[in-house]
C-alpha cells in the first residue's frame, strides 16, 4: 500500500510540474513532458539547463510578469 501511495504522490507532483512548464510560451504538453523526463523540476532548472528556443527563453523570463493575454485582449 505504501508503494501505491508514493506512486500517486509522484504522479501528482509530475502533473503539477508539467502544468508549470506548459505555462512557458512555446512549450506544449509534449515538450513539458520531455523536461520532466530529463529531470527538470523547476523553472530555474529549465532556464539554466534546457535547450530553449529564443521565444521559450523570453517566455520563461516573463513567466510571472503578469496575466496572460488572450487573443481577444490583443
Amino acid at each position: 500500500m505504501t508503494g501505491e501511495l508514493q506512486r500517486l504522490q509522484n504522479l501528482a507532483a509530475s502533473d503539477y510540474t508539467i502544468e508549470l512548464f506548459m505555462g512557458i510560451y512555446g512549450v506544449g504538453k509534449h515538450k513539458a513532458l520531455q523536461f520532466v523526463m530529463q529531470g527538470y523540476q523547476s523553472l530555474k532548472d529549465v532556464q539554466e539547463n534546457a535547450q530553449l528556443t529564443e521565444a521559450q527563453r523570453i517566455g520563461i523570463e516573463l513567466y510571472d510578469v503578469g496575466p496572460r493575454l488572450g487573443f481577444e485582449m490583443i
